[in-house]
């Protein structure tokens, strides 16, 4: 255990990037949600965009890890844990190819490291951990209008999340038990 310890990131320093994308085929309209998880103590940062033009249902979850990941960066985050339930995005994600076509300019800016020593990974989620960042995306998707702020000060936002806060603490538990578990021999 002590060895795990020694290179998983202190809690200072972590960030956990839960995301979603929503597209409704009907009305071909889109948006996007992330939610920033600092674990000690907790403090949530959240958005929700609309988003046009229209894209496929991976696109919008790409684009959903990208916002998510460039907010973390901009706050400086050196170890960033993204946690999203599309299984397909996280294995491209994880291998070192370039992705297919329709995704290689998302993905190349999701993986660019925003500084010299950043630590990224990308992490497959229950469903039920990203409910927050579903609400959001499909909140910005229908009133085709952005939402962003911290949820401590923001009333639009503690409406939309309070539901999903459990899952905020589930999806930080799920985190650890991947990577303390791939870590072991």
């Amino acid at each position: 255990m002590a060895c795990i310890s020694s290179w998983f990131p202190s809690q200072g320093e972590r960030v956990y990037v839960l995301s979603d994308g929503s597209v409704d085929l009907v009305t071909r309209a889109a948006g996007v949600g992330f939610v920033l998880l600092i674990p000690e103590p907790l403090t949530v940062i959240a958005s929700g965009c609309a988003y046009w033009p229209w894209a496929s249902p991976l696109r919008m979850e790409a684009e959903a890890i990208r916002y998510g990941v460039q907010y973390a960066r901009k706050l400086k985050f050196r170890n960033i844990f993204v946690c999203s339930d599309a299984e397909v995005l996280i294995k491209l994600l994880n291998d070192p190819g370039p992705g297919p076509p329709q995704l290689m300019d998302v993905i190349s800016a999701i993986r660019c490291p925003g500084s010299q020593g950043e630590y990224i990974s990308y992490v497959k989620v229950p469903r039920q951990c990203v409910t927050g960042p579903e609400a959001l995306a499909k909140y910005a998707r229908q009133a085709k209008m952005s939402l962003a702020g911290v949820f401590a000060e923001n009333q639009k936002l503690r409406s939309l999340l309070g539901p999903h806060f459990s899952s905020f603490h589930l999806c930080i538990d799920v985190v650890k038990h991947v990577i303390f578990n791939s870590a072991l021999p």
